[in-house]
């Protein structure tokens, strides 16, 4: 998966969790706590398997633009 879609997926699904925490707090709805709770496992999942570096395999890190990978110095094409 490119890199610039799992970055793109990411913050969409904490988009939703924010949305759902949202209706949570004032729908009274307190069901959505559990698919929130289950959506950030997912986001961490997403994470750790594949925002990595395409050349050396190694976690980016944080989910910011990088250009190049701190780990192995080769440029990032996201």
């Amino acid at each position: 998966m490119k890199l610039s879609t799992v970055r793109r997926l990411t913050y969409m699904l904490l988009a939703l969790i924010c949305v759902m925490l949202v209706l949570v707090w004032y729908l009274d709805v307190y069901e959505l706590v559990y698919s929130a709770v289950t959506l950030v496992v997912l986001v961490g999942i997403v994470n750790c398997l594949f925002w990595k570096c395409p050349h050396c395999g190694k976690n980016l890190g944080r989910l910011e633009k990088q250009n190049h990978c701190h780990n192995c110095g080769k440029e990032l094409v996201m």
